[in-house]
């Protein structure tokens, strides 16, 4: 025995869902973007001051839509943020995401406000 059963308005309210989904990915794609802003603004004012190359060479890129990344190319930014057996650390990006962790909560609440889903920072951000 078969027993089938049809919900009317189910097509709507799947197509209400997707559009959930579709918000909840962009704003945490929006949110992530501006926290790599606010991480990378914090960083290059902290950052060791010589000739500007390191701090002008700190950048913030998405990764993926669920992943934004802070950095720099330049080769000896390694050894400011972590020192070596001849120099101390002059750290900078770790400093600098500490210091924007209150634009990264703002960040996420504000775009995630307009999925009606409250957001708080428990514990670390990786």
């Amino acid at each position: 025995m078969v027993t089938s059963m049809t919900i009317l308005g189910a097509s709507r309210l799947i197509g209400r869902f997707e559009g959930m989904k579709h918000g909840y990915s962009l704003a945490i794609k929006e949110a992530l973007q501006e926290s790599g802003v606010a991480v990378q603004d914090e960083a290059t004012r902290i950052c060791p001051w010589d000739t500007g190359n390191l701090a002008g060479s700190i950048r913030a890129y998405m990764k993926s839509n669920k992943e934004v990344r802070v950095g720099t190319n330049v080769e000896y930014g390694i050894y400011q943020e972590y020192g070596t057996s001849k120099m101390a650390a002059q750290p900078f990006m770790r400093p600098g995401l500490s210091k924007a962790r209150p634009a990264i909560k703002k960040a996420f609440s504000k775009h995630f406000k307009k999925t009606h889903i409250k957001f708080s920072i428990a514990g670390g951000i990786v």
